[in-house]
């Protein structure tokens, strides 16, 4: 006698066709969603990161306002997530950037680490990511650039918390 399989996903109809029910593939669609959906998601966390332009001019924006990540199910019980913030220097000048005003930087002041002290030097037409650890507003100026003194040298980076909850 020939081994038969029973097939449980499918039965047969009056006429003899089989009917074919769910299986293995049934869910695929959705889950293929699912894992789509939380990729994204990655890559909008991680990276996805603001930018802030400079050009011959200096700053585009005068003030940016940056909203850092918590990680927890309430404000009270939030773990704070570092925020990257890109920089572009579209001008055709070298950049330094440091927490200050008007072109001088302030050694004592705290802020995003790379700008504190004497700052960064950004090179022409190049990028450069810092890293906002905790909420505050940090003055930036634009210490020098290239020999040339820029009509906006100032701007203010206000990073502040976002809400965990919906209240």
């Amino acid at each position: 006698m020939p081994y038969n399989r029973v097939n449980s996903s499918s039965s047969s109809r009056p006429d003899g066709k089989m009917i074919r029910r769910g299986g293995c593939g049934q869910n695929f669609v959705w889950w293929l969603l699912f894992f789509a959906m939380f990729g994204f998601g990655i890559w909008l966390l991680l990276f996805n990161k603001p930018s802030l332009e400079i050009t011959n001019q200096g700053f585009v924006k005068d003030q940016a306002y940056l909203e850092l990540g918590f990680l927890g199910l309430t404000d009270e019980l939030a773990l704070p997530l570092a925020r990257g913030l890109v920089f572009k220097n579209t001008s055709d000048h070298s950049v330094t950037l440091c927490l200050g005003k008007d072109q001088h930087c302030d050694l004592k002041a705290t802020g995003p680490q790379l700008l504190q002290g004497s700052g960064i030097t950004i090179g022409a037409h190049q990028e450069r990511e810092i890293t906002v650890k905790a909420e505050g507003k940090y003055p930036i100026t634009i210490q020098t650039m290239g020999g040339t003194i820029p009509a906006h040298v100032n701007m203010l980076l206000d990073a502040a918390k976002g809400s965990t909850s919906d209240g």
